[in-house]
């Protein structure tokens, strides 16, 4: 008996994506509050500054800077997204992160820079205009600490401080020449340079600054902030010097310790405008992870530029007596 084969049904399931009709209205250009105050949603930090009521001075796809008078946020994207509000961390990790080239951050992060914000605000303290004397003609010597056998203090991240430093005076040297500033490196790679060969780098080029960049560490794991420092008999240029670069640096989310005086052999020798400046501590967790990315370290180098620029830009002149030399023992910078 001849037998009928089953018939077999396929079902076809078609699934069909949705398809906009319109453009987006303007999903980040206003914040939308609920019945708790919250944030509803992503938020640019365009967004953002402007519900806040704070200047925008800088936004890039992996960080951006926001002030008023009385309070500075600054925002990271890379590695783990942190949020600073004068310069302490706030929120979870995690929560920003860059669309396109603008960064937008998470209800969590908005919420807790809200509430981190000083209620004695002022009015956004105007922007000093960039002074606009010609630089051409003008040298820094850029000294990149420690390096080859020499590799400073050991984050607690496990990255050595020469590698922080190289990186930072490197991008600080492309910036300066991009205005036109001659640049000297101590050393431009990872190789040892004794202390006194790098005063003697510094004293033969006879340029118009010295800088020596470092990154701090000591036992106490809670310090931090940067400093500059002089000689303990500073020239009145080395004192301009310094007080442009912490006034640039504020513009970071690292706290000033102020520009101090010690007796590093090289702001000591060296016969012209000098400094020496930490950027930060390594053996505090925060600054550590901080101070390791590449976008922060760039971040760094402009600032320093910017107040290098400033110094160098000033009117008044810039040869004037080097410091005064004096005898030290601290011979670890």
């Amino acid at each position: 008996m001849m037998r009928t084969a089953p018939i077999v049904l396929i079902v076809v399931t078609v699934l069909f994506t949705s398809i906009p009709l319109g453009c987006q209205q303007g999903r980040y250009l206003t914040l939308e509050h609920d019945s708790s105050g919250s944030v509803a949603g992503e938020v640019s930090v365009d967004a953002l500054a402007a519900d806040l009521d704070l200047e925008l001075v800088e936004s890039t796809r992996v960080h951006a800077t926001m002030v008023d008078g009385s309070n500075r946020i600054f925002l990271i994207a890379d590695p783990d997204g942190q949020a600073f509000v004068n310069h302490r961390p706030v929120g979870p990790r995690g929560g920003i992160a860059p669309q396109g080239e603008t960064l937008f951050l998470s209800k969590e992060i908005v919420s807790a820079i809200r509430s981190a914000l000083r209620r004695d605000r002022l009015a956004a303290a105007p922007v000093a205009p960039q002074r606009s004397h010609s630089l051409a003609g003008r040298t820094v010597v850029i000294d990149a600490g420690h390096g080859g056998r020499d590799p400073g203090a050991t984050s607690v991240l496990g990255t050595a401080e020469k590698h922080i430093n190289l990186a930072v005076a490197l991008e600080l040297g492309r910036l300066l020449r991009e205005r036109g500033v001659g640049v000297v490196f101590t050393r431009d790679d990872d190789v040892f340079v004794e202390l006194d060969d790098r005063v003697a780098i510094g004293n033969r080029a006879a340029p118009d600054l010295f800088v020596s960049i470092h990154a701090d560490s000591c036992l106490n794991p809670s310090a931090r902030g940067f400093t500059i420092y002089t000689s303990r008999s500073p020239s009145a240029a080395t004192s301009r010097a310094a007080t442009d670069l912490e006034k640039a640096l504020s513009n970071s989310p690292l706290t000033s310790r102020s520009v101090r005086q010690a007796g590093f052999r090289v702001v000591v020798k060296t016969r012209c405008p000098a400094v020496l400046v930490e950027l930060g501590f390594l053996s505090n967790r925060e600054e550590a992870a901080l101070l390791v990315d590449s976008a922060f370290q760039n971040m760094l180098a402009r600032l320093l530029c910017r107040g290098i620029v400033d110094f160098l830009s000033a009117p008044t002149a810039l040869t004037e007596a080097p410091d005064n030399p004096l005898k030290t023992d601290r011979v670890s910078r």
